[in-house]
């Protein structure tokens, strides 16, 4: 997975596109957690929060708004700095 990301990064650096780079932020023990830290600072997010599932029950796919929604959140505090660091 790792090298997909990696090809589709360097595809997009070649082709002129802005590219941003952004370690996804664990500052909670798993993804209902961040979701549910998210969906009480983001309110209009909240309709989209997966309900906390079993161990053996498949990942809600809704949990991808909230990883993007980390990132941006992360960006979003470091502020102008964070964003022209991470945009390299």
């Amino acid at each position: 997975m790792r090298a997909i990301i990696d090809t589709m990064r360097e595809t997009a650096k070649n082709s002129g596109l802005l590219t941003v780079s952004v370690p996804l932020p664990r500052e909670h023990q798993n993804k209902h957690e961040a979701a549910t830290e998210l969906s009480a600072r983001y309110s209009d997010l909240a309709p989209w929060q997966p309900p906390k599932r079993k161990i053996y029950e498949p990942e809600p796919r809704n949990y991808v708004l909230f990883e993007a929604l980390a990132l941006a959140d992360a960006i979003e505090r470091q502020g102008t700095i964070g964003l022209a660091a991470a945009m390299g």
